[in-house]
């Protein structure tokens, strides 16, 4: 965080030179009224106009340096904002896909969101706060000690010292409210999205009363937690607010002794009751902000903090030279999908995998191509164990077309193209191969038409058509298909496997539909149903 902070040293120092110009707008308030009481005591006119002047201009500066403050407070807000929220995506983007199928996307955006949100309100409310008021308390003190009496800033000091270790006493169990809290909205955002995703089916089904339950069950968690934080945050104020008050009494017939003996003037005594019921009540405010600032910090490293795993390069590899499989078992925790799969893959052959739904083809193609690394066996790729392969270095040498169909708000050209070099030639052999040209032909963009949110706009063949046109037009050594006819034609699949078939790289395709004809197109086939090769 520190670092964050001293990222726009500029911007940085105008932060604090806007929360001093606060600070200092709080006392002039607090002079003001002790200056206007002067007026009372006041024994020439000359007296009266500067009294009255100087209290006029106190009251003017605090406006104008208000507005002063937040516009040199805005530029640093904006920037850590800025920071955190790319951070925070950043981390996401940098984990590996095992990490971050470790967890469901509705909990990544919870925290991109809520968390997010979260720390935007309490941190920088909190860091104005501690300064202002850290400030006010050490200035007031000054003032207290030079102007009115040292013995009234030496007893405002040694309050402060135990309202600061009430503070201490509640930090922990504040800081794990909130944590708490955090991990319950999470909870909440989860079970939002699942009813939300599963709402049609739920009122076909009549099934809404049990997820009302599960609902209401969770929204009574988070407001339960939430209110355990309100109550440590309400007894904390409670008690430094009571001790406040009792001191500021004190304070208060003390300064009234002082003015009757005649050691202070009636300013110097609205000053004193003014000012130290200022300072401390600044400084509960100020511990209190203290623990909301720390859980700021807590949130901020939940949702950047990256993976303490070390990152491994892994074996370099610049091309497919083959692929050997030994003795290959995958299970998920009891559920044993596969066991003692052996086979070879040589450059430019092609393989096909089939079976029935369930018995585990994805789940192959997702071992053969480093989406899951957690099998029992052995997968090498040219001579290296694929685990230990570079991860970047292996995509670049594959391709994979899934069965979900990913399009993003843009063009069918750079859908296809993504970051590969624009070769128009190129782009269109490959619609050609997938038969979209003709359908390309007929939209008035033509290539540059937009596909929205993820590919609504055109039919569910047409996408899975347009994801084996992205792989199609990257140079890769070695592609694997799952399933690609799922979503097409008699007539269309055939034609995109007799592409698959001619294409000058190493195939392996999963499907469940066309066997006969497919038989004849592939060199090697799998049977995961019988376990033959």
């Amino acid at each position: 965080m520190k670092k964050l902070l001293f990222k726009n040293k500029f911007e940085f120092a105008k932060y604090i030179t806007g929360a001093v110009i606060a600070m200092f707008a709080n006392l002039a308030v607090t002079l003001a009224l002790a200056q206007g009481f002067n007026m009372l005591t006041a024994t020439t006119p000359q007296e009266m106009i500067w009294v009255a002047l100087t209290t006029l201009g106190l009251f003017l500066f605090v406006p104008l340096s208000f507005l002063i403050s937040r516009w040199l407070r805005i530029g640093f807000m904006r920037d850590i904002l800025v920071d955190v929220r790319t951070a925070s995506f950043e981390r996401i983007m940098n984990l590996d896909i095992q990490a971050y199928r470790s967890q469901p996307k509705e909990q990544y955006l919870s925290n991109m969101v809520s968390d997010l949100n979260l720390f935007e309100k309490d941190y920088f409310l909190s860091l104005i706060n501690i300064i202002s008021s850290g400030g006010t308390f050490v200035i007031g003190a000054v003032i207290l000690w030079v102007a009115v009496n040292p013995l009234m800033s030496i007893s405002t000091i040694l309050v402060a010292m135990v309202l600061y270790g009430i503070s201490r006493l509640f930090e922990k169990p504040v800081r794990a409210a909130q944590e708490n809290n955090q991990h319950a909205n999470v909870d909440y955002n989860l079970e939002l999205s699942n009813v939300l995703n599963g709402l049609e089916v739920m009122k076909l089904y009549h099934v809404e009363d049990t997820f009302k339950m599960i609902a209401k069950s969770i929204i009574e968690t988070v407001e339960s937690l939430k209110n355990r934080y309100q109550r440590l945050n309400g007894f904390q104020n409670g008690l430094t607010e009571g001790i406040g008050s009792s001191y500021q009494i004190v304070m208060l017939v003390y300064a009234a002794y002082l003015w009757t003996i005649g050691d202070i003037n009636m300013g110097s005594m609205v000053l004193v009751f003014n000012l130290s019921g200022q300072m401390v009540w600044g400084f509960i405010n100020m511990t209190s902000f203290i623990n909301r600032y720390k859980a700021a910090i807590d949130v901020y490293n939940r949702i950047t903090k990256k993976t303490s795993e070390a990152v491994v390069e892994g074996e370099s590899i610049d091309a497919f030279n083959g692929l050997v499989v030994e003795n290959l078992r995958y299970a998920y925790g009891d559920h044993e999908v596969f066991n003692h799969l052996e086979f070879t893959i040589e450059p430019q052959s092609k393989v096909l995998i089939y079976g029935p739904s369930g018995i585990g083809k994805t789940t192959l193609l997702n071992c053969l191509t480093q989406t899951l690394t957690d099998y029992q066996g052995s997968i090498h790729v040219n001579q290296n164990e694929l685990q230990s392969v570079n991860h970047c270095d292996y995509l670049k040498v594959s391709g994979y077309v899934r069965q979900q169909h990913f399009m993003f708000e843009d063009s069918i050209k750079n859908n296809i193209v993504l970051n590969q070099p624009y070769d128009e030639k190129r782009l269109e052999k490959v619609l050609k191969d997938v038969d979209l040209w003709r359908w390309i032909e007929t939209l008035d963009e033509g290539v540059d038409h937009v596909l929205i949110q993820n590919g609504n706009n055109v039919s569910g063949g047409q996408k899975q058509r347009l994801s084996i046109a992205r792989e199609l037009y990257r140079e890769c050594d070695i592609l694997f298909i799952d399933e690609p006819s799922a979503s097409l034609d008699d007539e269309t699949s055939r034609h995109i496997y007799e592409t698959i078939a001619k294409l000058d790289r190493s195939v392996v395709c999963v499907s469940h539909r066309h066997l006969d004809y497919l038989k004849t197109q592939f060199e090697t086939i799998i049977d995961l149903k019988g376990s033959a090769v």
